[in-house]
């Protein structure tokens, strides 16, 4: 009988499966059962150990189908979660697709994780945000992007903390590492510390997803503050209707100073420290935003790490 393929010992058949991209790979695997079966090793497991998924539907609907049932999407280790900032203005962010449904296929994935992995967590998650220009579908890093598009990636940031936060939290996926929007591509994209102020620190999802969290780095910045009721700054104010008056639409100081005062602007991170009891390793990255006409003494930026340094006083 002529020498066959299958017939040769696993270790023959990794030192072949090694010279494959992952297209030869899986046209070998779907030769037999034997043969995907032989195929399914080391190298072909490596390709799945980190995954970059877009926050729109189709992909977490692919990648949630994936984590089910032990699939081969339960091998990650590093996954890289990315919303998509599309800018068609300086101020606008368009809406993709239903942020219910988003955040519905996001916890099956985590809960096929937490379900079928082989250790029950995931090792790192990482919050990224691109941008899309109105003209192009290239996905920009924040730091490529000019600065007066700044809104939309701060709400694109907002948006996927608060989906990846749900899910973690209903799934109760441990995770080992977090970073979220820390990176040299990312300094131009923060979240807004008030967002960690308004979580629910009581959910018992938050304490198990977080418990053996070992590292954590984190950009932060001090609130948005709008002068304007519209939430929209006016950048050129020089630009206005005929007739209209200088102040038209401009809120309150007094209102803008207590938004900017409010204690959920600073609480946030000291509260989420408190709930990583194991936590060795701490980055914490601040961009300061120029909540105009507020001076930085009204934006007390000290006062997040005050909360910090009163957190490590009552554990002492």
């Amino acid at each position: 009988m002529a020498p066959c393929l299958e017939d040769c010992p696993n270790e023959i058949l990794e030192a072949i499966v090694i010279l494959l991209d992952l297209v030869g790979i899986c046209s070998l695997r779907r030769t037999c059962r034997s043969m995907a079966a032989s195929a399914t090793q080391s190298h072909f497991k490596s390709f799945f150990l980190s995954k970059r998924v877009e926050l729109e539907e189709g992909e977490l609907r692919l990648f949630a189908g994936a984590t089910q049932s032990g699939g081969l999407g339960c091998l990650i280790q590093e996954l890289s979660l990315v919303e998509l900032a599309i800018s068609v203005s300086e101020s606008n962010l368009v809406a993709r697709d239903d942020p219910t449904e988003v955040s519905r296929l996001l916890t099956q994935a985590f809960s096929g994780l937490a379900a079928g992995s082989k250790t029950g967590k995931l090792n790192t998650l990482l919050l990224e945000v691109a941008v899309v220009q109105s003209d192009t579908e290239a996905r920009l890093p924040p730091a490529a992007v000019p600065s007066g598009n700044w809104r939309c990636v701060w709400r694109a940031a907002a948006s996927t903390f608060d989906v990846a936060w749900r899910a973690l939290v209903a799934s109760r996926l441990p995770i080992q590492s977090l970073n979220v929007f820390n990176g040299p591509q990312l300094h131009r994209c923060s979240l807004g510390s008030n967002h960690l102020g308004s979580i629910d620190w009581r959910d018992p999802g938050v304490a198990e997803s977080r418990a053996n969290m070992k590292s954590l780095s984190i950009s932060l910045s001090n609130r948005t503050v709008e002068m304007y009721e519209d939430n929209t700054e006016q950048e050129n104010e020089s630009v206005k209707e005929y007739g209209e008056s200088e102040d038209s639409g401009q809120r309150d100081m007094e209102d803008m100073r207590a938004e900017a005062e409010a204690e959920c602007n600073f609480s946030g991170l000291a509260n989420l420290l408190r709930v990583c009891p194991r936590l060795d390793s701490l980055e914490v990255h601040y961009f300061t935003l120029r909540n105009r006409p507020l001076t930085d003494v009204e934006a007390h930026h000290e006062r997040l790490l005050q909360s910090v340094v009163e957190l490590d006083s009552c554990r002492s």
